[in-house]
């Protein structure tokens, strides 16, 4: 494991804030220089730049861990935004206060705090916090004219603290101009997200009943024949066919037959295997996409799903009402086409109807030429 992975979070947003915070770390390294040269020439005090690095690098190390350890999602801005701008404010004014002639450089990384606001803060928030910062950077003139003595300028300093004024709001309604507009694109993709997702179930799915539709299990279909082809595996697909459902409709109407359909549906998704794939073939034929299942397998779940179907009431329907269901079975034969297959499994549905209906039927060639269900004439 490198080092990097080690201080990354495997989480990609916790990474990302990480990241941000490089940016952070980065502003105060900068923040460093000014005082660094002033130290140097022996305009500041050392003394100065050891504070200044000292409480920077406690802020960023505590920041730091408070998004490794995972402890910032417990707060409502995971990114910590307005935490490490309360930080780093001031601490720059610390630094513009004992820059002397150098606290132009401040000013920069004042103006870089507020656009690092644009990720998460609102435009008020912003605002709040470039008044307050302004009124402070006033209220520090007095003093830095004691400190700095003859090297003190009135003029200049006035002019840097009335640019900051300026540019300072400026800088904070176009940082939170830019955080509405994030704010609202992550708005505008979760909700195309969630477009995208209700279209793609409008696309594979029955609207009815919430099975696959027809063009889904084809799809499906394709994909498992090809994939049992190339390593020589096995499946077996079962056509479902509830008997006498014309009457349902022609007794009850159409809002009954709808009943029947969507409580068979959610009686057959229950039966099924993780990885068996059920679908509305169309009217109230159901086509099941069984992998890895031989014929007498798939013949033995279908005849436990026909028993569950003897017992269900349906609502709105008499009490006493039940309906039973036919089903033709057919194991895939390397070679064979889809169509094949779906015609060798809707001639044993269709035996199955000849032969009384309420019985399973095994498709010749599929192992075995029919396997009725025990109770097929109850």
């Amino acid at each position: 494991m490198s080092v990097l992975s080690w201080l990354m979070p495997n989480e990609p947003a916790q990474s990302l804030r990480i990241r941000r915070l490089g940016l952070s770390v980065f502003m105060y390294v900068m923040a460093t220089v000014p005082l660094a040269i002033g130290a140097y020439f022996e305009l500041t005090s050392p003394m100065l730049l050891a504070f200044l690095i000292l409480f920077g690098t406690t802020a960023n190390l505590a920041f730091y861990l408070m998004i490794r350890s995972g402890i910032n999602l417990r707060f409502a801005d995971p990114s910590l935004s307005l935490s490490q701008m309360l930080f780093a404010i001031p601490l720059d004014l610390y630094g513009l206060a004992h820059a002397g002639p150098m606290r132009g450089a401040y000013l920069l990384i004042l103006l870089v705090i507020f656009v690092f606001g644009c990720y998460r803060l609102s435009t008020r928030t912003l605002l709040t916090l470039s008044v307050v910062t302004v009124a402070v950077y006033g209220a520090l003139l007095p003093w830095m004219r004691h400190y700095d003595g003859y090297a003190f300028y009135l003029p200049l300093e006035l002019a840097l603290w009335l640019t900051t004024a300026g540019l300072l709001p400026a800088v904070s309604l176009l940082a939170g101009s830019i955080s509405k507009m994030r704010k609202r694109l992550a708005q505008n993709a979760l909700e195309l997200e969630a477009l995208l997702t209700k279209v793609t179930a409008q696309a594979t799915h029955d609207e009815l009943t919430g099975a696959y539709n027809r063009r889904h299990i084809l799809e499906l279909l394709a994909r498992e024949k090809a994939l049992t082809d190339r390593d020589r595996g096995r499946f077996c697909i079962g056509i479902v066919d509830l008997d006498h459902f014309k009457r349902v409709n022609d007794s009850w109407g159409h809002h009954a037959g709808d009943v029947v359909l969507t409580t068979f549906a959610g009686t057959a998704q229950a039966s099924l295997r993780a990885g068996d794939v059920f679908a509305r073939y169309g009217g109230e034929e159901f086509l099941l996409l069984l992998p890895d299942a031989a014929p007498e397998a798939a013949s033995a779940m279908l005849g436990r799903l026909r028993e569950r179907l003897a017992d269900t009431a349906f609502e709105s329907l008499p009490g006493d009402f039940r309906i039973t269901l036919s089903a033709g079975i057919a194991a895939y034969q390397h070679g064979e086409s889809i169509e094949q297959l779906i015609s060798r499994a809707d001639e044993a549905l269709y035996q199955a109807k000849q032969q009384g209906r309420n019985r399973v039927n095994i498709a010749a060639g599929s192992g075995q030429l029919e396997a009725d269900d025990a109770h097929q004439n109850q």
